[in-house]
């Protein structure tokens, strides 16, 4: 395979491998081709040579399981777009077979978002979300989070969640489909009072969703079993600097950290445990008409400390302050939905401790804390703590 005109594709984790075949051999065959020879490996990896009507070979394509993603020739990128299609086709048979079975009216679903692990469609008036994933407690965590705030905040109600009795081994969700846009696409659209209106409502609904106690937790909370928050937090914690020890990072770096994970892990101990969303960005809000209409996206939710919805923006706020330009930082959004909230929520980001803790659930943040580029990672976080970028931020 020529290296230098490499292509390829990426596909949702776990696909059945008969589904996968079979999409191969129906598109070379729409591209005039056959299958020559199919080769698989111990490790699930498969290689077909292709032929022309000649017989002649034209063309290796590879499916390599560990990175969900088939290899080609450049010059035949056509093909592997027509093989993501014929994945994409039989999700949407899946579908059509689920709703018939809920007896649920079917149409030409809308695709509104995918990543390798989750698609979201809209289909008359619901919202699909599938995930494709290891980690099935995304769609529990979801499901539990929108049962415990349903008639407390505008969120989605609830229609269908379970794994999916078709073909496919997604975890599907079925919600009504609320009313609005999200803050985020509006927010260029409108004027300084408009988005503190906004975001003064964005407080009172948090402030709401973190008062939820008793048995509307107790779903969720099961979901990480008995293990107190703060230990999990801890776990995790250690499981980072683990990882970045075996990726190879600067041992000065990861002594940095370990050093003030050890002076600021008792601080963990201090929040209040309730519903946190745990994914609140401007994303993630839909607003219509001066009101917040809903809250959407809860697949991360968890009973733990409520100042980790507090996180999000001020991680934005924090990295356009490191790296953001003087006319960037003027209409950085996050940086002004968390100067609101430092007045509207003052107990997200003022209470003794707050810039401890929030450096703590930086490294928490799975994105942050993950297994790609580490040593960028931990350089980042020990910029921030030399230079407290979180401290200047909140007492400025």
């Amino acid at each position: 395979m020529n290296q230098a005109s490499f292509a390829a594709i990426e596909l949702p984790n776990e696909l059945p491998l008969k589904r996968i075949v079979f999409a191969v051999n129906r598109s070379v065959l729409r591209n005039g081709l056959r299958v020559k020879d199919e080769r698989r490996n111990s490790d699930g990896q498969i290689e077909w040579q292709l032929a022309a009507s000649s017989g002649r070979t034209v063309q290796r394509l590879r499916w390599l399981p560990s990175q969900n993603s088939f290899q080609s020739d450049e010059a035949y990128t056509p093909l592997l777009d027509q093989i993501a299609a014929q994945i994409a086709q039989f999700e949407r048979d899946d579908l059509e077979a689920l709703f018939k079975e809920l007896g649920l009216p079917f149409s030409a679903p809308q695709q509104l978002s995918s990543r390798a692990s989750k698609r979201l469609y809209r289909v008359d008036n619901l919202i699909v979300q599938l995930w494709y994933s290891r980690k099935p407690d995304w769609l529990s965590r979801s499901s539990a989070a929108l049962r415990a705030l349903k008639d407390i905040l505008p969120v989605p109600e609830l229609i269908f969640s379970a794994s999916s009795r078709t073909q496919a081994p997604f975890q599907v969700e079925i919600t009504t489909c609320l009313p609005g846009q999200s803050f985020e696409q509006e927010w260029p659209k409108l004027d300084v009072a408009q988005r503190r209106a906004y975001v003064a409502q964005f407080a009172d609904l948090m402030r709401e969703m973190h008062k939820l106690q008793g048995q509307k937790l107790n779903a969720l909370a099961a979901i990480d079993g008995s293990l107190p928050w703060a230990e999990r937090c801890r776990r995790e914690l250690q499981g980072r600097l683990s990882a970045a020890r075996q990726a190879g990072v600067e041992q000065t770096q990861i002594e940095q950290v370990r050093a003030f994970i050890a002076k600021a892990e008792s601080e963990l101990d201090r929040p209040s445990l309730a519903l946190v969303h745990n994914d609140l960005h401007l994303g993630n809000i839909l607003v219509q008409n001066g009101k917040i209409c809903g809250i959407i996206d809860f697949e991360c939710a968890e009973v733990g400390g409520f100042e980790r919805d507090g996180y999000m923006m001020l991680g934005d706020a924090v990295g356009a302050m490191m790296g953001g330009s003087s006319e960037r930082l003027a209409e950085n959004s996050a940086l002004q939905v968390v100067r609101w909230l430092q007045n509207d929520y003052p107990a997200l980001y003022n209470l003794p401790g707050a810039a401890d803790r929030h450096m703590l659930y930086l490294m928490l943040e799975p994105e942050l804390g993950g297994e790609i580029n580490h040593q960028g990672r931990f350089a980042a976080w020990t910029r921030i703590l030399n230079e407290g970028w979180i401290q200047r931020w909140l007492s400025a």
